[in-house]
């Protein structure tokens, strides 16, 4: 029996430093990297920093938007924030399941997150964006990362240190 398709699809999450809008990390669901995804990062920063700057408001209040047939959500973190790239109706489940994994990532990653111009350090970050990807995994948030991805994550951990 198939299953029933999701009423939407996250299409891909990126991770993005707060201040310079630097991309530290991304997932995809269709291919494996967004061809101008460096480009999708400043571009969502400097939204974030105009709606900040004209209407007085902090940083983090654009949290979703719409940007054709697609729907943007991000959630801001202490060092980065993540934007999930979503075909379809976002449930609000997402948003929750967005802050698990940021909060998440600040907390296992925090040092990382500070020396975030080194690139291979953001390389043990991907599996927790790949989290994010998946719509049936009803758990949502960290303690949802699949076993081989969790392992893989690990082993990477270590390569590192």
């Amino acid at each position: 029996m198939r299953r029933p398709q999701p009423a939407y699809r996250v299409e891909a999450v990126f991770l993005i430093e707060n201040e310079s809008g630097l991309l530290l990390q991304q997932v995809s669901a269709v291919s494996d990297e967004h061809p101008d995804a460096d480009l999708v990062a400043g571009m969502l920063t400097a939204l974030r920093t105009f709606v900040s700057d004209s209407f007085d408001d902090e940083a983090g209040s654009l949290r979703t938007f719409v940007a054709g047939d697609v729907v943007i959500v991000t959630e801001p973190g202490p060092r980065a924030y993540l934007a999930a790239v979503v075909r379809g109706s976002p449930p609000a489940t997402l948003s929750a399941r967005l802050q698990d994994v940021l909060a998440m990532l600040h907390r296992d990653h925090a040092a990382t997150l500070q020396r975030y111009r080194e690139p291979a350090l953001c390389a043990g970050l991907r599996p927790y964006l790949e989290a994010c990807l998946d719509p049936d995994d009803e758990g949502g948030g960290p303690h949802s990362i699949p076993e081989s991805r969790f392992w893989r994550a690990w082993w990477e951990r270590l390569r590192h240190v």
